[in-house]
């Protein structure tokens, strides 16, 4: 019997080509900040990295000219079109790479958005590639309904930045099985709940695709920066980023 495909699969894949295909390698200053915490939190034995879910290599990029081995994966060919080191196309769910082939895994939000039959065998595919850290990134505490976007067509309701999950250091301490953690650390967070600024972007922002009709609204360049823009602002003020450091358990 054929494999049944995992609903929304394509979808989901297709969204964040699109998405990199629009965007291209443009970085906010608080994509600049989130990427040098990350990279602060690497240990010193290591000297090869595999970058999960690495967009247009924000972080592969400033590992390239530092670690002898450094490979970036993501699902998006455009995406990759902006990687300067070696780089696969593939999934979170199945490396394309024999068991403990890196030193390190790094994942920088990539977790909160991996849909629910995806989420577990990513878990299990990070843990069998990597043969001595982990390392993550995901957003911290956050309430995701706050989020949440309306359809104009269909009026379905989703989070704009396709969140799925939430967590907090406690959903950090057992994440995986094999590994345990060294480091968990809250980053860029005031936890002081300020109000949106004004001129935020509309309740159905630029460059979201609704998950059930597909519909998505063109937006000038300059709205989509001022979007990026308020983006990270709002997730600044109000949770900042958890990021943890795992070690394989001997």
């Amino acid at each position: 019997m054929p494999q049944q495909k995992n609903p929304g699969q394509d979808f989901y894949k297709g969204y964040y080509n699109n998405y990199w295909a629009k965007t291209g390698a443009h970085e906010t200053p608080m994509d600049e900040k989130r990427a040098r915490a990350t990279l602060e939190l690497i240990p010193g034995d290591v000297s090869s990295i595999l970058d999960v879910g690495c967009g247009s290599g924000l972080l592969t990029n400033r590992l390239a000219s530092k670690y002898p081995k450094v490979v970036g994966l993501d699902t998006s060919p455009e995406a990759l079109r902006h990687v300067k080191a070696e780089s696969k196309l593939g999934s979170a769910e199945n490396l394309p790479f024999p068991d403990t082939s890196f030193d390190l895994v790094i994942t920088s939000e990539v977790l909160e958005h991996l849909p629910y039959h995806t989420y577990p065998l990513a878990l299990s595919e990070i843990e069998r590639v990597s043969a001595k850290y982990i390392l993550i990134a995901v957003p911290h505490s956050e309430d995701l309904e706050k989020r949440f976007a309306t359809c104009p067509e269909c009026f379905c309701r989703f989070h704009k930045w396709r969140h799925v999950r939430s967590y907090t250091r406690e959903t950090l301490n057992g994440l995986f099985n094999n590994f345990s953690p060294l480091v968990i650390k809250t980053c860029m967070a005031t936890n002081n709940n300020k109000q949106s600024t004004p001129g935020q972007p509309a309740e159905f922002p630029p460059g979201a695709v609704c998950p059930q009709c597909g519909y998505t609204r063109e937006a000038s360049e300059a709205e989509q920066q001022a979007t990026a823009n308020h983006d990270d602002e709002e997730m600044y003020n109000h949770c900042g980023w958890l990021m943890a450091l795992y070690q394989q358990k001997y």
